[in-house]
């Protein structure tokens, strides 16, 4: 929760107390809100939502730094990442990650993506593949809408330009999003033979975020390719 800032209670259940009963969980749950590690979502729609308590005496002895939670309109894109890195760390294909948070809090000059001087956004996750997988660095966007390709062009630019990152992995909400940025791709004349990108959808990262690293930070081939 220091490095998303906030945790829904499916993604506790499914993750954290997934040999406890329910009872057991929510008994957890609350008095770690009593004890002041985390507190409620303010917002009715996300009634569900735990937020990490920074203000807390008890959280600020830790020592964490951790990041704000996300606003409103972000939360369901950030639990959709979030989910699919806990199956990371689940499968142990991962030996360390950052969310877009976390760089962002950081300042983390290496994986800022820029276009004229001028700082775009960080990825919105960076994973460091451990064996069996190669040891790479795979930075993940999720694509729930479809943007402008002047938005694209200036994303993909400053992704060509990143030297830290192994690969680029595109989790996409429907087909035409994925069209759209491999066209962009093509007209920029995007550097696929050094850093690969690979395309999935949101139900493929849901449903085994491990499959999906794995392919995307297996081997490149002599001659990469936009992967499908």
């Amino acid at each position: 929760m220091a490095k998303t800032g906030f945790i829904s209670h499916d993604l506790w259940r499914r993750y954290f107390c997934t040999a406890q009963s329910s009872s057991w969980a929510r008994r957890m749950k609350n008095g770690l809100i009593r004890r002041g590690y985390l507190k409620l979502h303010s917002s009715k729609y996300h009634g569900a939502l735990y937020l990490l308590d920074r203000e807390s005496p008890v959280v600020r002895a830790m020592n964490l730094n951790p990041v704000a939670p996300p606003p409103v309109g972000q939360i369901d894109h950030d639990e959709i990442l979030a989910e699919g890195i806990l199956s990371l760390e689940r499968s142990g294909l991962v030996s360390f990650w950052q969310s877009e948070s976390e760089l962002k809090k950081l300042g983390a000059n290496d994986y800022r993506l820029e276009t004229q001087g001028q700082l775009i956004k960080y990825p919105d996750l960076l994973i460091y593949a451990s064996a069996p997988l190669p040891e790479r660095i795979m930075a993940v966007e999720l694509e729930r809408t479809l943007k402008t390709r002047r938005r694209y062009v200036q994303l993909l630019g400053a992704y060509a330009s990143m030297k830290r990152i192994n690969g680029l992995i595109y989790v996409v909400e429907n087909p035409s999003i994925k069209r759209t940025i491999q066209e962009v791709m093509k007209e920029v004349y995007f550097p696929v033979n050094r850093l690969p990108v690979s395309f999935f959808t949101q139900d493929e990262w849901l449903s085994d975020a491990a499959a999906v690293l794995a392919k995307a930070a297996g081997p490149a081939p002599a001659a990469a390719k936009i992967a499908s």
